[in-house]
C-alpha cells in the first residue's frame, strides 16, 4: 500500500505522460539515427535497442534524478554529474533543451520547491488542499536531512534548494526531474520509475513513427519491458551510476550531420 503522504498516483502519471510539453517529442534518443543506420529495422531490433537503453541511459539519468531528490546531490553538482555521464555534447544539448522545458512548467507549478515540499507534500500553484501530513520518513526537511545554510552530514544544506534559480538557465533534465520530484513529495524511488519509463517510451514512439510499426506491437514490447523499468528504477534509488553507452554517444553526433532530420536528436 501507498503511505497516507506519498505523492499521488495521478501526479506520477502525469509526470510520466509523453504529453507533458517539454519538447520530449521531439527527442528520438537516438532512434532516429539507428534507424537511418540500419541497426533497427523492425519491433523485434527495437525491443533490444530499448532494453540497452533502459539499462544504460535510463539507469544514469534515474540515479541522478533520484540523488537530487533525495537530497544528497545538489543541483548545480547534478549539471556536473551528468555532463561526466555524457561524453557526447549533442547527448547534453538533448538533455539541457528538455531540462529546459520541463524547468518552465515546473516554475508555474511550483514557484519555490522547498516550500511546496514542506506545506504540503503534493501542494501545487492553484491546488487549495494541504497536508498537514509529514509522518514519511522520506520528507527531508521534516525530518532534519536538510539544514538550512550549510551542509550537514555531508548533504547540501537547503539553500541548495531554495529556489529555481539553484539549477541554471539550462539544467540537464535529470537535475529538473529530481528538484520536481523534491517539491511535489515523491519517493525518490518513485521518481526513478518516472524518469526510467519516459527514457523508455520516448524512444519507443519515435521507433513507431519512424518505421511505421504497429502501434500494439510497439505496447508489447513496452510492457513486456516494465520489469526491467522497475529493477533499475530500485537500482537508480540506491546511489549514483557510474557508466556510460558509447552508441548512443556515437549516435547523437552522427545525428547532428544529418540532412533534414525528423527529431532534434
Amino acid at each position: 500500500m501507498r503511505n497516507e503522504g506519498a505523492t499521488g498516483l495521478a501526479t506520477l502519471l502525469a509526470l510520466a505522460d509523453s504529453r507533458l510539453p517539454i519538447g520530449g517529442h521531439v527527442h528520438s534518443g537516438g532512434v532516429e539515427e539507428a534507424v537511418a543506420s540500419g541497426l533497427l529495422r523492425d519491433a523485434a531490433s527495437v525491443e533490444v535497442y530499448l532494453r540497452r537503453r533502459i539499462a544504460t541511459t535510463g539507469l544514469v539519468t534515474a540515479s541522478l534524478a533520484a540523488a537530487v531528490c533525495a537530497g544528497t546531490l545538489a543541483p548545480d553538482r547534478a549539471d556536473l554529474e551528468t555532463d561526466a555521464r555524457t561524453p557526447s555534447p549533442a547527448a547534453r544539448a538533448a538533455s539541457r533543451a528538455q531540462g529546459r522545458g520541463l524547468l518552465r512548467l515546473a516554475k508555474q507549478l511550483w514557484p519555490n520547491p522547498v516550500e511546496a515540499r514542506s506545506s504540503g507534500r503534493t501542494a501545487m500553484v492553484g491546488d487549495d488542499s494541504r497536508s498537514a501530513h509529514h509522518s514519511d520518513p522520506t520528507d527531508l526537511l521534516d525530518a532534519g536531512t536538510l539544514g538550512s545554510g550549510d551542509s550537514f552530514g555531508g548533504r547540501p544544506g537547503e539553500s541548495a534548494y531554495s529556489n529555481w534559480a539553484a539549477v541554471g538557465p539550462r539544467p540537464h533534465l535529470p537535475t529538473v526531474f529530481g528538484m520536481v520530484g523534491l517539491a511535489c513529495g515523491a519517493d525518490p524511488r518513485e521518481l526513478a520509475g518516472v524518469v526510467v519509463y519516459t527514457t523508455l517510451t520516448g524512444a519507443a514512439t519515435a521507433a513507431q513513427r519512424l518505421l511505421a510499426l504497429d502501434p500494439a506491437a510497439i505496447a508489447a514490447s513496452t510492457l513486456r519491458l516494465a520489469p526491467l523499468c522497475d529493477r533499475v528504477a530500485a537500482e537508480a534509488a540506491t546511489g549514483l551510476a557510474a557508466l556510460s553507452d558509447p552508441l548512443q554517444d556515437a549516435l547523437a553526433e552522427r545525428h547532428l550531420h544529418r540532412d533534414m532530420p525528423l527529431f532534434a536528436s
